[in-house]
């Protein structure tokens, strides 16, 4: 989760940054954004996040029957963001990336220099047959 908070009272700041600490949430904090700047936020953060997603899911239509490729197959499917990383698990049912990148993104990259985008995707443990 990220949040935008727009506001110049410096008490409301404060105990936003407190609650962003806490939940581990990116905080972005503009007095007056325009319409840019809430565009290309969105932009900034919801690009990662579903990369992060797409590519947890792509690696998991690999789990069943071919669950060495899987995490290929995520770092394949990924969006190709410059200087971006990409690590990842997969289990038998289960796959997990992390995409980090460098927030490129003007008035957001002195708060939040570096963006990090989770993801997790499964699949169902296969029924087994009734005797």
């Amino acid at each position: 989760m990220h949040a935008l908070l727009v506001t110049r009272d410096d008490r409301v700041i404060t105990e936003f940054q407190k609650i962003a600490a806490v939940t581990q949430s990116p905080l972005v904090i503009e007095s007056e954004p325009n319409a840019d700047d809430l565009s290309n936020a969105y932009r900034v953060f919801v690009a990662s996040d579903c990369t992060a997603d797409a590519s947890a899911m792509a690696g998991a239509l690999e789990l069943e029957f071919n669950q060495g490729q899987a995490c290929e197959t995520a770092r394949n499917f990924k969006m190709n963001f410059p200087s971006s990383t990409m690590s990842c698990q997969a289990s038998e049912s289960l796959i997990k990336v992390e995409l980090k990148l460098p927030n490129t993104y003007f008035p957001t990259r002195f708060l939040l220099p570096n963006l990090v985008a989770s993801a997790t995707a499964g699949i169902d443990q296969p029924i087994e047959p009734m005797p």
